[in-house]
C-alpha cells in the first residue's frame, strides 16, 4: 500500500507455469482467426502464382538464349506456344497476383493488427476498472499507462511478426515443394542450408528474448519515474532536488538505451547472417548449373530462381521468429497484467440494499503483510442517524478503516455487516448508490465544472446546478 497506512506490496508479474508461445498467440489473436486463415489461403495462392511466373521467366530466358522457338517445357508439363505469348502470360499472372492476391493479403493482416491493438487496450482498461481497489492502489504510478501504450503496441508488433512468420512459412513450403518437383537434388541443398541457418541463429534468438524481457521491465520503470516526477513537481521546486531527480531519470534512460541497442543489434545480426545464407544458396545453384551443362539449363534455372526465392522466405522466417521471440516479454506482461486485474475482482453479491440502517464490525482485522496487522479485533455498531468520528496518529489505521467501510478492501479476519447482512453478499451497485465520501486529495477531471460534479454519473442539469 502506498500513501495510506502500509508499505507498497510487491506483485508477482507472472506465474510459475508459463503458457507456451503458441498459447500466448492464440489468446492474443482472439476472434481474428478467420481473417488469419483467409490471409494464409491468399498467401498460398500468391506463392503458387509466383512459382509459375518464375518458371516461365526461366524457361523463356533459356529459350531466347538458344533460339526463338515455340516449345517450352515446365518439368512434366509441356507447353507449345509462341515465346511472345508466354511472355504476355507471365506478365498477366504477375499483375493478377498483385491485384487479386497481394493487395488483399496485405490489407487483412493490417486489419487484424488494428483490431487486436484496440482490443488489448480496452480489455486492459476494463480489467483495471473492475479490479479490486486493493490491487489498484498497489500499482506503480505510470505502469498502466505504459502497459496500455508502449507494451500493448509492442505486443501488437509481436502479432505482426507472428503473421509474417505464418505467411513466410507458407511461401517457403510452396516454393520448396515446387523445387522438389522440378529438381530433387537442388531442393535437398536448400533444406540443408535452411536447417544450418536456423541452428546457427538459435543462440541469438535466446539472447534476444532475454534482452527484450529486460527492456520491457526497464520501460515500465521509466514510465513510473516519469509519472512520479509529474506528481512531485511542486515538492521538487520547493526542496531544490531537480538535479537528483534528473540523475535518477538519466539512469532510467541509460538502462533503456543500452537494452534497446542490444535488442536491435541482435536482430540485425540475425538478418545479416540470414542474407549470407541466401547468397550461399545462389552460389550452390550456379555450381549445379555449371555441373549439369546445357541439357537441363532451363528447368534448373527455374529451380534456382525458386530456391533463391525460398531462401528469401527462409530469411523472412528467421527474422519474423527473432522479432516474435523478442516481442514475447511484452505479450506476457500485457496478458499477465490483465489476468491479475481480472483475478482480483471482489464478489459483487446479489442481496438488494434499498436503505442502510446499520453498519457493524465484528472482530475485524486487516494486514498488508502476513503477521503485521494494521487493524485487529475491531468491534463497533453504528445505527442510522448516528455521527461517528475517528481520531488517531498518522499510521494508526484510520484510512484503512475507512477503506474497509467503503468495501474498497476486504477484512483479513472478522465480519463486516450491513443491516445485519455480510457486506460481500450485498449487490455492489445498490451499495454504491447508498454511499458517498470526501476523499483525502481533490481529484479534478480535465473537463467543465459540471462534468466534474457529475463525475461520469447520470445527473441532470438541475441537480448539477443545485450542487454547484
Amino acid at each position: 500500500m502506498r500513501g495510506l497506512d502500509g508499505p507498497e506490496q510487491p506483485m508477482n508479474e507472472t506465474s510459475n507455469e508459463q503458457p507456451s508461445v503458441a498459447a500466448r498467440m492464440r489468446l492474443l489473436i482472439g476472434d481474428q482467426g478467420k481473417l488469419i486463415v483467409a490471409t494464409g489461403f491468399l498467401v498460398t495462392l500468391s506463392a503458387l502464382a509466383e512459382v509459375v511466373t518464375l518458371a516461365l521467366i526461366a524457361q523463356i530466358a533459356a529459350t531466347l538464349v538458344k533460339v526463338n522457338n515455340t516449345h517450352v517445357r515446365l518439368s512434366v508439363l509441356h507447353i507449345h506456344a509462341p515465346t511472345k505469348t508466354l511472355i504476355l502470360v507471365a506478365f498477366v499472372i504477375a499483375i493478377a497476383r498483385l491485384l487479386l492476391l497481394q493487395v488483399p493479403q496485405t490489407l487483412l493482416p493490417a486489419r487484424v493488427m488494428a483490431n487486436v491493438w484496440a482490443r488489448l487496450r480496452m480489455n486492459l482498461f476494463e480489467a483495471f476498472g473492475s479490479a479490486s481497489w486493493e490491487l489498484q492502489s498497489r500499482e506503480r504510478e505510470g505502469k498502466l499507462q505504459e502497459i496500455m501504450t508502449n507494451q500493448a503496441g509492442q505486443a501488437t508488433q509481436g502479432l505482426g511478426s507472428f503473421l509474417s512468420l505464418i505467411n513466410s512459412t507458407l511461401t517457403f513450403a510452396v516454393m520448396l515443394i515446387s523445387a522438389f518437383v522440378l529438381n530433387l537434388f537442388a531442393a535437398v541443398i536448400v533444406v540443408a542450408l535452411a536447417a544450418v541457418m536456423l541452428a546457427t541463429l538459435r543462440p541469438l534468438r535466446r539472447l534476444g528474448r532475454r534482452r527484450a524481457r529486460a527492456l520491457s521491465r526497464a520501460q515500465v520503470n521509466y514510465a513510473a519515474t516519469v509519472a512520479e516526477s509529474i506528481r512531485i513537481a511542486e515538492e521538487t521546486h520547493v526542496f531544490g532536488v531537480g538535479a537528483s531527480l534528473r540523475s535518477r531519470m538519466d539512469k532510467r534512460v541509460a538502462t533503456s538505451r543500452r537494452l534497446m541497442f542490444q535488442t536491435q543489434l541482435l536482430g540485425r545480426i540475425g538478418s545479416n547472417v540470414s542474407e549470407t545464407f541466401v547468397y550461399l544458396l545462389l552460389v550452390c545453384g550456379l555450381l549445379i548449373l555449371n555441373a549439369t551443362g546445357d541439357k537441363h539449363v532451363a528447368s534448373l534455372g527455374a529451380v534456382v530462381l525458386i530456391l533463391v526465392r525460398a531462401s528469401s522466405s527462409a530469411q523472412n522466417i528467421q527474422g519474423a521468429y527473432q522479432s516474435l521471440i523478442q516481442a514475447m516479454p511484452f505479450v506476457e506482461l500485457v496478458q499477465e497484467t490483465q489476468r491479475r486485474y481480472e483475478e482480483s475482482r471482489l464478489g459483487e453479491g446479489i442481496q438488494p440494499l434499498p436503505h442502510v440502517t446499520s453498519l457493524a464490525f465484528s472482530g475485524v482485522g486487516y494486514a498488508y503483510r502476513a503477521g503485521r496487522p494494521v487493524l485487529s479485533d475491531i468491534h463497533f455498531n453504528v445505527n442510522e442517524g448516528e455521527v461517528v468520528g475517528i481520531i488517531g496518529p498518522s499510521g494508526a489505521g484510520k484510512s484503512t478503516l475507512v477503506q474497509l467501510l467503503l468495501r474498497l478492501r476486504a477484512p483479513s479476519e472478522g465480519s463486516y455487516l450491513v443491516n445485519g447482512i455480510s457486506a460481500p453478499e450485498i449487490a455492489i451497485e445498490d451499495w454504491r448508490r447508498q454511499v458517498t465520501y470526501v476523499p483525502q486529495e481533490p481529484r479534478l477531471l480535465h473537463a467543465s465544472v459540471a462534468e466534474n460534479i457529475r463525475f461520469f454519473r447520470e445527473i441532470d442539469d438541475e441537480a448539477v446546478q443545485r450542487a454547484g
